[in-house]
C-alpha cells in the first residue's frame, strides 16, 4: 500500500481527532499522573466508530434523542467518505488533503445545523481544544501537553 505524504497523514489525523473527539487517547480513571494515555477500544488502531463518536458527542453536548438520530447518519457518511478517500490510490496526496478539508467543513456544517446555538459553541470549543492537543504532540515531546515532563 503506498504511503501517504506526511502532510496528508497529518491532515487525516487531524480530521480523525476532530471527528473522534477528546476520548481518542485519555488516561484511565484513577491512573497516577504521568501514566500513559490509553487508546479507546474500537476499530483498527483504536479508531472510534460512529457510535462511539456519537456517544462522546452526546455526553459533551447533551444531545437529545432526535439530534442523535439525525447526527448518526452524518457520522457514518463521513467515516465512509474518509475511508474511501484513504483507499483511493488514483488521487494524488495533495488533492486528497483538499478533499479531506472540504469533507471536514461539510461534516461540521451538517452537524452544526442539528445543534442548538449553545451546543454549537461547545462543539467549537471542543474542536479548538482537540486541534491544540494535536498540535502540541504526545506527552513529553517538545511542545507536549501542559504538565508533561520536559526532556
Amino acid at each position: 500500500m503506498p504511503r501517504l505524504h506526511s502532510a496528508a497523514i497529518a491532515a487525516v489525523a487531524l480530521a480523525a481527532v476532530i471527528l473522534a473527539g477528546p476520548a481518542a487517547a485519555q488516561r484511565p480513571p484513577g491512573a497516577p499522573p504521568g501514566a500513559p494515555p490509553v487508546a479507546p477500544p474500537g476499530g483498527p488502531r483504536g479508531q472510534m466508530t460512529p457510535a462511539m463518536i456519537l456517544d462522546e458527542m452526546s455526553k459533551r453536548l447533551n444531545l437529545t434523542a432526535a439530534q442523535k438520530a439525525k447526527i448518526k447518519p452524518v457520522l457514518e457518511d463521513q467515516r465512509n467518505k474518509m475511508k474511501a478517500l484513504y483507499n483511493d490510490r488514483s488521487t494524488p496526496n495533495n488533492q486528497k488533503m483538499e478533499k479531506l478539508r472540504a469533507m471536514q467543513t461539510s461534516y461540521q456544517a451538517r452537524v452544526k445545523k442539528i445543534l442548538t446555538p449553545e451546543q454549537q459553541k461547545k462543539m467549537d470549543q471542543w474542536q479548538a481544544e482537540m486541534r491544540s492537543r494535536f498540535q502540541r504532540g504526545p506527552a513529553g515531546a517538545p511542545g507536549g501537553p501542559p504538565g508533561a515532563p520536559p526532556h
